[in-house]
């Protein structure tokens, strides 16, 4: 049986890292319209989401991890290929400031937790988030 990390052995120890020292570069790729929406990125990079403005209508945040933390990720999934990388905001982690950050296979077989990273990260993400435009007019009281 695989050996997953969590809230004790995360993959990538310490747990204020920034994502500078997880991810050697992100981009934004704007969506394809080609042969079926699809997000283009380039080789190496990953999807990652949880973020705000991570997702968007037209572009989503791709990351190219650094080799040593893609070779940990790579060896604690069951097949040994990236699909993406997620943050999330969880009350268990946000007690003491922090966010974890969970890389999963294509199949969602598993998801090991990468790192834990400072609630800072996500605040640095928070001015790229897209306006959201309601979808029903506002109730008048």
């Amino acid at each position: 049986m695989a050996d997953h990390a969590n809230i004790g052995s995360p993959l990538v120890a310490g747990p204020t890292v920034r994502l500078d020292s997880l991810f050697a570069d992100w981009i934004y790729v704007p969506v394809a319209n080609d042969y079926g929406r699809h997000y283009p990125a380039p080789d190496g990079y990953y999807l990652f989401h949880g973020l705000p403005g991570s997702l968007g209508k037209d572009c989503a945040l791709f990351v190219r991890p650094h080799k040593a933390v893609r070779l940990a990720a790579e060896s604690r999934l069951a097949n040994g290929v990236i699909g993406s990388f997620r943050c999330v905001r969880s009350a268990r982690f946000m007690k003491d400031d922090l966010l974890p950050v969970y890389v999963t296979d294509p199949q969602h077989i598993a998801s090991p937790l990468l790192a834990l990273v400072s609630y800072d990260e996500h605040q640095r993400f928070e001015g790229l988030s897209p306006p959201v435009t309601p979808l029903a007019p506002p109730v008048k009281t």
